[in-house]
């Protein structure tokens, strides 16, 4: 899904052509693009943006919002982002905050599952 620096993932490739599309049409629309990070461990939620020490003491549910189609986590922290490189910045942010612990098949596993939830 990432992929090496020298061949990106999916991930990388689509963050790249949202802010493409978003300066092609900024004559016609007005795009904000917001970001929280969020990880599952342990069947628990966790916001990669806050404090380490205050996420740990938040309790995160998802809901589902049936007008916007879709789930959501209340009280994440959300960041405007202008560009793809701020992005970029933010899970370099967030891949510090994850829970990372060894298991037997891979000493630096993270065994968690994290989202950026773009808006």
């Amino acid at each position: 899904m990432e992929g090496p620096a020298t061949d990106r993932g999916i991930n990388f490739r689509s963050l790249q052509r949202l802010f493409e599309l978003k300066e092609q049409r900024e004559s016609e629309f007005l795009y904000t693009i917001e970001v929280s990070l969020l990880e599952i461990y342990n069947e628990d939620i966790k916001d990669l943006l806050m404090d380490p020490k205050k996420a740990c003491k938040m309790k995160f549910a998802i809901k589902r919002d049936p007008a916007k189609g879709g789930q959501y986590v209340p009280g994440l922290t959300m960041v405007q982002c202008n560009s793809h490189e701020d992005v970029l910045a933010l899970m370099q942010h967030g891949y510090q905050n994850r829970s990372v612990h060894g298991t037997d098949m891979n000493a630096h596993s993270s065994r968690s599952h994290w989202y950026v939830q773009k808006i």
